[in-house]
């Protein structure tokens, strides 16, 4: 009889809790589950490419990326320096001034002063659907820079045009753009390959009778290039607001989880309270 009794409590025991055993089972391999679908549910997708102003160097007719920054690379008389500002990166590509304009076209043929040296600068202030605030850029430009002949490309660039910098990066030059610094790109334009070649402003012309080196009509060009601003229809996102708003909310997935182990904690609780009081009567 005993032995009976003892074999009834151990079952009664085994079965509440066993409940709350597979109680925490099922809703763990459901957190584990919800966790799992939470990490690869569809979110934005981390920046590939950034907003930012390029440094190149116009070598043999074609633009270079040096291996060194601006502030330690030190051109020579003669050599033309390019700054792109666009949408680059591994999404987006390599985006190099679209200019091919040699330094006898900037700089003529002219000497510069003894322990000085010149410096051929291109500006190119990049297309009007990749600013960051949707202004227009203001029209690329060539330079005739004369400096020490020691001077760096940095500060051939700080002669020639004003800039803002922040962190040791090159956040704006004239003003452009107003502000960020190096920001993010989830969503890439499309950008054809390679780009048409742009008007460009030489030293001593006039704002806006710039030569066109591709030889099209600038009319044409500027029509084709709202054309192409329309039809792209992934368009980077400047708006941090906007962005925050589009990104799933981590506190979603840690209010679930704490849900979850609750109902977990109860459910074990009750299984142990239940059994408690079977003992009792028994």
């Amino acid at each position: 009889m005993i032995k009976e009794q003892r074999s009834s409590r151990t079952r009664r025991l085994s079965a509440d809790l066993l409940i709350p055993f597979l109680a925490f089972a099922i809703l763990s391999g459901g957190v584990t589950a919800f966790l799992t679908f939470d990490a690869f549910v569809a979110r934005p997708a981390h920046a590939e490419a950034y907003r930012f102003w390029g440094y190149w160097l116009f070598e043999d007719g074609t633009w270079v990326l040096p291996d060194k920054g601006p502030a330690d690379v030190v051109p020579a008389h003669g050599s033309v320096e390019g700054w792109r500002y666009a949408i680059s990166g591994e999404a987006a590509g390599q985006r190099v001034p679209r200019t091919t304009v040699g330094f006898d076209e900037i700089c003529g043929t002219g000497e510069p002063a003894e322990g000085r040296k010149k410096v051929g600068l291109i500006l190119d202030f990049g297309v009007p659907n990749e600013s960051p605030d949707g202004s227009a850029p203001p029209e690329s430009r060539a330079e005739c820079v004369e400096v020490d002949a020691d001077a760096t490309s940095a500060q051939v660039l700080a002669e020639g045009a004003s800039i803002r910098q922040e962190k040791g990066l090159v956040c704006a030059i004239d003003g452009y753009p107003a502000k960020g610094c190096a920001d993010p790109v989830a969503d890439v334009p499309t950008v054809a390959s390679p780009e048409p070649t742009i008007e460009l402003r030489l030293p001593g012309e006039e704002a806006g009778d710039g030569t066109d080196r591709s030889g099209a009509d600038p009319s044409d060009r500027n029509a084709a290039d709202d054309d192409t601003a329309a039809s792209d229809d992934a368009t980077a996102s400047d708006d941090p607001e906007a962005t925050a708003a589009d990104e799933p909310s981590e506190s979603g997935s840690t209010l679930w989880a704490v849900v979850v182990i609750a109902a977990i904690v109860l459910l074990a609780i009750g299984g142990f309270w239940q059994h408690r009081r079977r003992g009792v009567r028994d």
